[in-house]
């Protein structure tokens, strides 16, 4: 689903940012590309270190405890940090990721936090995106589309405000300006740009595709597709 949507390939560095289904997106695009080589899951912020681990997934919370790791990898996903803090894996720098790359046939990388706020604007040192990044993934909510925005539901709210000109409603407007703003969804991205419109389901599903007629009118070199987690599916 998302290997083809995302035109993913062998050596792609997929890092994710956003709010709305980051970290459920990167483990169902992780559990299909293991049949296609080995996957490393990590972050550049933090990730919480789950509470039971699929018979295909390994976790470690150091790249030293990686790379004494002497069984293979094959289909399996491999779940890292740095250093485990407040039951919390703590994200990877460029070198701590050179270390282990060479390892894996595809890696994600979670490089954006949002409280698990809908929405979210980016502070100055936000979102964190290494150098190996090939692809940018932004999600975003498609059921807040067009709704009357609750500030108290905006991580840095006051930002969101200032830099996406947003007033009362989450308005085709306004998301034009998270997608294309310098401190937007895609500050300090590398890569292709994707932007993923999540939550996708009802009556989202009959206003979704001219959104994206609109966007795709006003923008260039960013590929839209949309879908849902939950209903398990993905298209352009």
């Amino acid at each position: 689903m998302y290997r083809e949507m995302l035109s993913i390939e062998k050596g792609d560095v997929i890092s994710i940012v956003g709010s709305g289904g980051k970290s459920t997106t990167m483990f169902l695009m992780a559990e299909e590309l293991k049949n296609l080589g080995t996957v490393l899951v990590t972050t550049t912020t933090k990730i919480l270190i789950p509470k039971v681990l699929k018979d295909y997934e390994l976790c470690f919370n150091s790249v030293d405890s990686l790379l004494k790791y002497n069984l293979s990898l094959k289909n399996k996903v491999v779940i890292l940090g740095s250093r485990v803090e407040n039951g919390k894996l703590i994200g990877l720098n460029n070198l701590e990721l050179s270390k282990v790359r060479e390892k894996f046939d595809y890696i994600l990388i979670e490089a954006d936090g949002s409280k698990k706020l809908p929405l979210k604007a980016w502070r100055e040192n936000e979102p964190v995106i290494l150098k190996y990044t090939t692809k940018t993934l932004g999600i975003i909510p498609a059921d807040l589309i067009g709704k009357k925005l609750d500030y108290d539901s905006v991580f840095n709210s006051e930002l969101f405000k200032l830099h996406f000109k947003s007033e009362e409603y989450f308005s085709k407007e306004v998301l034009y300006n998270v997608i294309t703003d310098k401190e937007g969804i895609f500050k300090n991205s590398r890569g292709s740009k994707y932007i993923f419109f999540n939550r996708v389901e009802g009556e989202v599903k009959k206003y979704i595709v001219d959104v994206i007629f609109y966007l795709k009118n006003k923008t260039e070199n960013i590929n839209y597709i949309y879908g849902s987690n939950e209903e398990g599916y993905c298209e352009y």
